[in-house]
């Protein structure tokens, strides 16, 4: 059900106006407009990009796909869409979608603001990520959604109509087989007995042919890694307590099962389903501190995909059949299964402290990188700066997150304890190592983290503003806030997001003479626009809105 929560109807309709924009005019010139309007409802925001994991093209950028996303968790009610608009299920546009926070939220790293994003599109693997906001902040997040058709590197799926049923019940035992991942060599078995009844959240038998799907991500390769639902930094209900824990992964496994009807499949009766994974045997076990070994106990977690919610299972034994090393768990209910080690001393409020310098560049020059997270003991990825803001990365940092600068120190929030790791920065241009640090515990210490970025073609800061005026009034000037995204489609660079305030934002490492891609969103529509970087400076759009929208606008 929609509700206007806080906001007078002119903000509804001058964000309204951005969506059917026309530029009349891109020069570099100076400000002499005068302020009727300044329009900044959010100090707190949040710009998502969903990403089709293997490609990196944002999902529906190409076609007319959406990526649906819920809010879940105590504090969710005081999520809204950027408009100002909250709602059961928001609809991203080209891959794109900006969330605000209500303006009464002050995070703290001591007491921040959570809640959990749950993303589905049709075709992808759903996901979530959770969200552990620690100050006032516009920044962004990348999320990394499997492809079923087209996993990533470490991924294996597989679509399967070998089941059917009769009012529920099994007609003969399924076994279904993921295609072996050729960097660890391992994959996944599901089996379903005869007789087994299958039913849906409601209770009501599935019917028919049952199209299964099965997706199996391995434990040590990146680009699997990084599309874990939930993330590997997580919070957990262990016994009935909740925590937040770093899971050590044995590997991950999403499974769903739909009739012809569109019923889900939720529940198991008469027996339960066996899903088997086999363990890499480079798997690190922090318990022992050495690589896995058969006897091995690994706890079992279940996931429920439309919360994001982490549930303990119990105990699984890892065994060996036919030099393979294999854990598995018998199953009641269908849900998505990660065999997980929950690590690490706890979250602390403060982390440690990167100082960033260089041999090369200025105080003050900006360089545009990602950081990676890295275990020291196996090298396995821990969390990545694009996919997750708030814990377990820094909040600070100049661009939402897409920039350091040169001289600037930034502080680690909400971060697992006690588990030695590599950070490493990495270029957003060329995508490569300029720096790298080893840090024993992420909640102590101050590091000088050197940079060495790569020389970029000639290239400055820009700042680019944006008014709106009336045909009545053309004198009279709205400033808008609003969330946007751009990509150098010269050099084919990665999509990046900042969020301009007041109508106002600056640009870094723009090269000059390249052509960016800019857009925005607002309530479910995207909408963009080229601009050709020709020298440093300010670069004003003038945008007309209708007379009725003007109407609406109260000075």
């Amino acid at each position: 059900m929609k509700s206007n929560i806080f906001f007078k109807k002119r903000f509804f309709f001058i964000l309204m106006m951005l969506a059917y924009f026309s530029f009349t005019a891109c020069d570099k010139v100076g400000d002499n407009s005068s302020v009727v309007i300044k329009l900044d409802p959010y100090k707190t925001t949040v710009n998502i990009i969903f990403l089709n994991a293997k490609t990196q093209i944002p999902i529906g950028y190409e076609d007319v796909k959406k990526v649906r996303v819920q809010i879940f968790g105590a504090n969710a009610n005081q999520v809204h869409d950027i408009s100002g608009v909250t709602q059961s299920s928001y609809y991203s546009a080209r891959g794109f979608m900006t969330l605000g926070i209500e303006k009464s939220v002050k995070p703290t790293p001591a007491n921040p603001f959570k809640f959990t994003i749950v993303a589905e599109a049709e075709g992808y693997v759903s996901t979530s990520v959770p969200m552990n906001i620690v100050s006032e902040s516009h920044g962004s997040i990348q999320v990394q959604m499997v492809e079923i058709s087209n996993p990533s590197k470490g991924i294996a799926s597989i679509v399967n109509t070998d089941l059917t049923v009769d009012h529920g019940v099994v007609n003969s035992t399924v076994l279904i087989t993921t295609p072996v991942v050729a960097t660890t060599n391992t994959k996944a078995v599901l089996t379903i007995p005869q007789n087994t009844i299958i039913k849906d959240a409601s209770g009501t038998p599935l019917e028919g042919n049952i199209t299964t799907t099965m997706v199996y991500f391995n434990n040590i390769d990146d680009e699997s890694i990084q599309c874990f639902p939930g993330g590997l930094m997580a919070n957990v209900v262990q016994n009935g307590v909740e925590k937040d824990v770093m899971f050590y992964s044995a590997g991950f496994v999403a499974i769903e099962m739909t009739d012809g009807s569109g019923r889900k499949a939720k529940s198991f009766e008469n027996n339960q389903i066996q899903v088997c994974i086999e363990v890499p045997l480079q798997t690190y076990n922090p318990v022992t501190n050495t690589t896995i070994q058969v006897g091995d106990e690994i706890p079992l977690w279940s996931y429920e995909p439309s919360t994001g919610q982490w549930n303990y299972e119990g105990q699984m034994i890892i065994y060996n059949q036919n030099g393979s090393y294999i854990v598995n768990g018998f199953f009641s209910h269908l849900s998505y299964w990660n065999w997980d080690w929950g690590w690490g001393d706890g979250y602390c409020e403060y982390g440690c402290q990167l100082h960033f310098i260089s041999n090369t560049y200025p105080a003050g020059y900006p360089v545009g990188c990602y950081f990676l997270i890295h275990r020291q003991s196996d090298g396995v990825l821990l969390d990545d700066s694009r996919n997750h803001w708030g814990s377990g990365m820094f909040g600070g940092g100049t661009g939402s997150g897409t920039m350091v600068l040169i001289g600037e120190t930034v502080q680690f929030w909400r971060v697992s304890s006690g588990i030695p790791v590599v950070i490493e920065a990495r270029d957003y241009w060329y995508n490569t190592t300029i720096g790298a640090q080893l840090v024993n515990d992420l909640c102590s210490g101050t590091y000088d983290f050197e940079l060495t970025p790569p020389q970029l073609p000639p290239s400055d800061s820009v700042v680019v503003k944006l008014n709106g005026y009336c045909p009545s009034s053309p004198n009279d000037t709205v400033y808008p806030s609003l969330g946007y995204y751009y990509k150098n489609i010269t050099r084919n660079g990665p999509w990046l997001s900042g969020y301009m305030v007041n109508g106002n934002s600056t640009l870094y490492n723009m090269i000059l003479g390249d052509t960016y891609k800019f857009g925005t969103t607002f309530n479910g529509v995207y909408e963009q626009y080229d601009m050709t970087i020709v020298q440093s400076g300010f670069y004003i759009f003038s945008v007309q809105f209708t007379q009725a929208m003007c109407d609406e606008i109260v000075y």
